[in-house]
């Protein structure tokens, strides 16, 4: 178990990085990875309020009803996702595409559109301030290939006309030492950082796992992280993360999705010159001080 480790990392050399990068190399090439989402779901002040089992064969941004009312759904995207395959959605690296976030990885998003208003008429519409919520994110169980590769399960505040500071992500991870983690992230496009704030590690001899991440008080913003183990259908006790990163910093609203993330892989002559320029910015940084 691992808690309290900040990285920071700052948006503008991040994309200096890549585009001098590609400026020299060309296009980064996608890291190979396929990954399976058997099921994912929403529930609202103790009732369920959306299920996707990923079973009708049309990938988001298609969606299924919501339960509560049988209104339409869908998903925003961003890369492409699928097919739907035997009960699964499928998450393909050739889907993957440029991060706008902190670090230059490869992403790919699946929100659930709901309710971003924070007028007081749309209070009790969408996942809010003053609600008790639950997402989960069923998954099998593939192990993550490069260091710094990961999926699972988010809450968001992103919104094309709001820089997000309220980003949580539980997600199965391959660590720095190459252990495999689930870990525990909270990202803030407007500062460019990304706090680690727990890791626990991960057994791979399961066949799937269960991502949870709720808001249990509604009179809190406190965000509750845990996960199971399923083999043969059956679901294991699960385990909870001590740390509770708190939302709803400047906004009543928040997104329930799925995301990925892989490195941009870098040939020789590439880590050669990113290794030359974080050199040169850490001699600058500390000839300031």
């Amino acid at each position: 178990m691992f808690r309290g480790d900040v990285v920071v990392f700052r948006v503008n050399f991040a994309a200096l990085v890549l585009a001098l990068f590609t400026v020299v190399f060309g296009a980064p090439a996608h890291a190979a990875y396929m990954f399976y989402v058997d099921n994912f779901s929403v529930d609202k002040n103790g009732a369920p309020l959306f299920n996707d089992s990923f079973s009708d064969g049309l990938p988001p941004p298609n969606a299924p009803n919501f339960l509560t009312n049988g209104a339409s759904a869908s998903y925003s995207v961003y890369g492409t996702v699928g097919p739907e395959t035997g009960g699964k959605l499928v998450l393909d690296s050739t889907g993957a595409v440029p991060s706008t976030g902190p670090v230059p990885n490869l992403v790919q998003n699946i929100i659930l559109n709901t309710n971003t208003s924070d007028l007081p008429a749309d209070a009790s519409l969408g996942l809010k301030s003053n609600m008790t919520f639950s997402v989960s994110g069923l998954f099998d169980f593939v192990q993550p290939g490069p260091v710094g590769e990961g999926y699972g399960i988010r809450l968001t505040d992103y919104t094309p006309t709001h820089t997000g500071n309220d980003i949580i992500d539980l997600l199965l991870t391959r660590g720095n030492n190459s252990a495999l983690n689930f870990q525990l992230r909270q990202v803030d496009l407007t500062l460019g950082t990304i706090t680690i704030l727990e890791e626990i590690a991960a057994d791979p001899l399961h066949q799937q796992f269960l991502l949870s991440l709720s808001k249990t008080d509604a009179g809190s913003s406190a965000i509750h992280a845990a996960f199971a183990y399923v083999d043969s259908g059956m679901t294991g006790n699960a385990t909870s993360f001590s740390s509770t990163p708190t939302i709803f910093n400047g906004e009543s609203y928040t997104s329930a999705g799925i995301h990925t993330l892989t490195p941009v892989p870098l040939p020789a002559a590439g880590g050669l010159l990113l290794s030359g320029l974080v050199a040169v910015f850490g001699s600058a940084c500390r000839r300031r001080r």
